[in-house]
């Protein structure tokens, strides 16, 4: 991987008038983008605040948390390579609008599954909602630096995750509200959305979002070729693979909390729907404050890396005193702060990898990345929900804080690699 002589943050942002503001301005397109992000997150925040209260519902609540959480995840551990070659091979526009019509049907269909055929119903689902999401997650990544460019890359993540948990704050909130008073709501809000989603990201160009030579050259390579190609963009890239083995040890620290947050509202906090909605909310809140934060902390910090690590410590300390918070105002109030430093450490990590990865790998090698990540969740997620069930929810926060916080030290070591971007950055 040819690099720089010495280690140096990515792209700093140019000074624009207007702030990171301008780019809706200075960007066409990404107004449209922007807004089709937040649209469809607040719908999904809705969504999943509302299929996860549901099934908590049953006798085994941990278990069966554990199993639809699991079952979404499951694409991205297992078919998201085999998806990516679809990313850099179509037309990113109309793969963005074409997963967002799929989602449509998926999540109306969710609430009737489950009333009449329980969780053997709802599992199949959950899985499909997550093979047309880490497409599109896959798609959208790959396709912003060609969209914005890399001297707006930092500044533009930063504002798709505030609009993003923004607008999941009110999905959020609403949804546990709507769940106690109608199954249904909350997903029929969620697939109109998708519609408002899939309507502005069809007024895009397909230029603008790097798919110019699919047509032509790239499918002129077998699907075959292309997932090889993937896969040595992936093992000849060393810091690539840098973020691939600190996110797979970190995820034995993140993936459990969508379990234990739902126990620990539910069985330790005795809250309701409303309650498990407030919390999801000040985490939406939390992520996108943090979004905004990150980017200055990099700058200050001189280095992207480094601010990655502080958020990763400082996301470990307080999963143990969200474990033991003594009510739902506290517990919120942890969760808001304690998803900040989630953002805080994300997006320097996205702009780390769209720095290293050029835009006709990009899909392929993102969906590698983030099914390698995702791969312990399978297995983490069920066992999580048996040791929430059988020994309660404290200890569980406990063990999730140890991988994070080791994740924060071995970051740290990984500086000088990591802040040494190609020369071939995205244009």
């Amino acid at each position: 991987m040819g690099g720089n002589t010495g280690p140096q943050g990515p792209p700093a942002p140019r000074s624009h008038r207007g702030g990171r503001w301008a780019l809706f301005a200075e960007v066409p397109g990404f107004g449209r983008f922007w807004a089709a992000r937040a649209t469809s997150a607040f719908g999904t925040g809705t969504a999943a605040v509302a299929l996860l209260w549901l099934v908590s519902a049953g006798q085994a609540p941990g278990l069966d948390v554990g199993a639809v959480a699991a079952a979404e995840l499951a694409a991205p551990s297992v078919l998201a390579p085999i998806l990516g070659p679809l990313v850099d091979r179509l037309e990113r526009r109309w793969l963005l609008v074409g997963t967002d019509l799929v989602r449509i049907v998926t999540t109306l269909a969710l609430p009737f599954a489950y009333e009449h055929g329980g969780m053997p119903a709802v599992l199949p689902l959950a899985l499909a909602q997550g093979v047309v999401s880490v497409t599109f997650g896959s798609a959208a990544a790959a396709a912003l630096p060609e969209l914005v460019g890399a001297q707006h890359l930092g500044p533009a993540n930063a504002m798709l995750v505030t609009a993003n948990q923004g607008a999941a704050v009110l999905g959020s909130a609403l949804g546990g509200v709507l769940v106690s008073l109608n199954a249904v709501a909350p997903f029929a809000l969620d697939a109109a959305t998708y519609v408002a989603s899939a309507t502005l990201l069809a007024t895009l160009s397909v230029a603008s979002l790097g798919s110019r030579e699919a047509p032509a050259a790239v499918r002129r390579v077998t699907y075959r070729r292309q997932l090889v190609e993937g896969a040595k963009a992936f093992a000849d890239r060393r810091a690539v693979r840098v973020l691939a083995g600190l996110g797979m040890l970190a995820t034995f620290g993140f993936a459990p909390a969508s379990v234990a947050l739902v126990m620990l509202v539910r069985v330790r906090l005795d809250g309701g729907g409303p309650g498990y909605g407030a919390v999801r909310a000040a985490t939406a809140v939390g992520l996108a404050l943090g979004a905004q934060l990150a980017p200055w902390l990099v700058r200050r910090m001189k280095s992207a890396t480094r601010a990655m690590s502080v958020g990763y410590l400082t996301m470990g300390i307080l999963t143990v005193a969200l474990g033991f918070s003594p009510n739902v105002a506290s517990a919120a109030s942890i969760a808001l702060v304690r998803s900040g430093a989630n953002s805080v450490l994300g997006v320097p990590n996205t702009v780390l990898f769209q720095s290293h990865v050029p835009n006709e790998l990009r899909g392929r090698v993102f969906t590698l990345l983030v099914a390698l990540e995702e791969a312990p969740r399978l297995a983490i997620l069920p066992l999580a929900g048996l040791l929430a069930d059988h020994t309660g929810v404290r200890p569980l926060f406990l063990l999730m804080a140890l991988p994070i916080v080791a994740t924060a030290a071995l970051a740290l070591a990984s500086r000088a690699l990591l802040d040494d971007i190609p020369s071939s950055a995205p244009s």
